[in-house]
């Protein structure tokens, strides 16, 4: 659920998410690339992807693929 700061809390992490009410619920699907050892979260609301971010893998020590 997207707070009052249009943001999500995933992992410890922070994550900005525009365009989206405030107090909306949204989906959040995972994406790893283990080629460039990266993980990308991408973030859908109502059908749509609303935004999409990638980190190292290395930062997330609980996500193992």
């Amino acid at each position: 659920m997207v707070n009052g700061y249009r943001r999500i809390s995933l992992f410890n992490r922070e994550i900005l998410v525009p365009n989206v009410p405030l107090r909306e619920g949204v989906e959040v699907h995972l994406i790893p690339d283990t080629k460039r050892e990266a993980l990308e979260i991408r973030i859908w609301w109502e059908n749509r992807m609303v935004h999409s971010v990638t980190y190292p893998i290395k930062e997330f020590p609980g996500v193992h693929f």
